[in-house]
């Protein structure tokens, strides 16, 4: 994610907007890696649960 440099031209408003839609992106990206996450830990404790 870069800062907005010296050069930088554009307005606030739209150089705020590109910065929550980062921040969407990451939070959207969080939450996948965690239901990913907990459906992998459910299908080990399963496994577990059947071999054991």
């Amino acid at each position: 994610m870069t800062r907005a440099g010296i050069g930088d031209r554009r307005p606030g408003r739209e150089r705020f907007a590109r910065e929550v839609q980062l921040t969407v992106q990451a939070f959207v990206a969080g939450a996948l890696l965690a239901i990913y996450l907990l459906i992998l830990w459910a299908l080990f404790a399963a496994l577990d649960r059947l071999i054991g």
